[in-house]
């Protein structure tokens, strides 16, 4: 069987896992949302920060208190957030969630996580076909 782009996108983000043990997650387009939910499970607890932003606030901090109590080290917790990162300082002084993504790995963090870049290193053999699919619009997965 070969590996689809969901397997290759969850590679990467188990791989930020591991050396961060949280990953926070922005994806205003949403085009994420069900490949994150599907990290939950096993050492890993995933929390949709959704419009209650104080419980899932409070949810957030409960969960990287037992990260800490982990002596394992086994544990990770991934933060889906709906919407745009913060890119400058101000909006991450307004990000109730900042701690987390400060104690942890960001996704996209930079260019390389942009959603076409990612395609092209999933694919780098077809760069000219996927110029071609974005050309025409944004594709999905499939």
């Amino acid at each position: 069987m070969s590996k689809t782009f969901q397997d290759f996108l969850r590679e990467r983000w188990c791989e930020k896992l591991t050396t961060h043990r949280v990953l926070s997650i922005y994806d205003l387009a949403g085009r994420y949302e069900d490949l994150a939910a599907a990290l939950d499970g096993g050492q890993t607890q995933v929390l949709a920060v959704g419009a209650d932003i104080i419980t899932a606030r409070e949810d957030a901090l409960e969960a990287l208190r037992n990260l800490a109590e982990d002596a394992t080290n086994a544990g990770a917790l991934v933060l889906y957030h709906k919407r745009a990162r913060p890119l400058d300082d101000a909006e991450w002084l307004d990000d109730p969630f900042a701690p987390m993504a400060l104690a942890g790995a960001v996704f996209p963090d930079g260019p390389a996580d942009d959603y076409k870049s990612l395609c092209q290193q999933f694919l780098p053999e077809r760069t000219s076909e996927l110029e071609d699919l974005f050309a025409s619009g944004e594709p999905s997965f499939a």
